[in-house]
């Protein structure tokens, strides 16, 4: 096989083990409450 054929085929690999452990992986909850007082002149009219 062709160098780029071998990367394409290890891209194609590490997409796929990449979208496999994303959708496996349990994230926890947020435990705490995050608040957060946005000033209003951040927001530009």
């Amino acid at each position: 096989m062709s160098a780029m054929k071998v990367t394409m085929l290890i891209i194609v690999i590490l997409g796929v083990a990449g979208a496999v452990f994303l959708a496996n992986w349990h994230i926890p909850a947020p435990t705490k409450i995050v608040t957060k007082v946005v000033p209003n002149e951040t927001f530009v009219q």
